[in-house]
């Protein structure tokens, strides 16, 4: 059950109420926006656009393991087929946390880039996308922590 009193919070400062995944709160008292909140909605809109992206990437893998080809899923190599499972369900699971803009989704997107590079590196048959896929996905990485880190800025302001 979620205590929308939140009494530890507002001992603490915190006159927000809990339970919400993202809150946006009106700056001003007219309900309008002001300037610090422009860079938690880029981020959270660019969260959301990323845990489409990654929603896709996950079911195209499982596509990959369900679909019946001739030379497909069955013939990799094992450690490529359980990179593919991996990535199948971690992709989902991160993807809904970049969905929620919580910050373990965040932590888990990280982690599967960094995964998917090494694996790209020491797998043979996991080639998915080349250097192009590193390109984007390091461009995605620091596009997340510009975000992130004005983000922050503009909250502790």
């Amino acid at each position: 059950m979620i205590d929308r009193n939140n009494s530890l919070g507002k001992a603490m400062g915190d006159s927000r109420p809990r339970g919400e995944a993202i809150q946006l709160v009106a700056d001003n008292p007219d309900g309008g926006f002001k300037g610090p909140m422009r860079f938690r909605l880029v981020l959270v809109v660019f969260m959301r656009i990323l845990s489409a992206v990654w929603i896709f990437r996950g079911l195209v893998r499982w596509m990959a393991i369900l679909t019946p080809t001739q030379g497909g899923f069955e013939t990799i190599a094992a450690p490529a087929q359980i990179a593919v499972v991996f990535f199948a369900v971690f992709d989902l699971i991160a993807a809904v946390g970049l969905w929620l803009a919580a910050p373990w989704g965040g932590v888990l997107w990280l982690f599967a880039v960094a995964a998917q590079f090494f694996c790209t590196m020491l797998i043979v048959d996991f080639a998915s996308g080349g250097w192009v896929a590193w390109v984007l996905d390091g461009l995605l990485v620091v596009i997340y922590f510009g975000l992130t880190f004005f983000a922050a800025r503009e909250r502790s302001e």
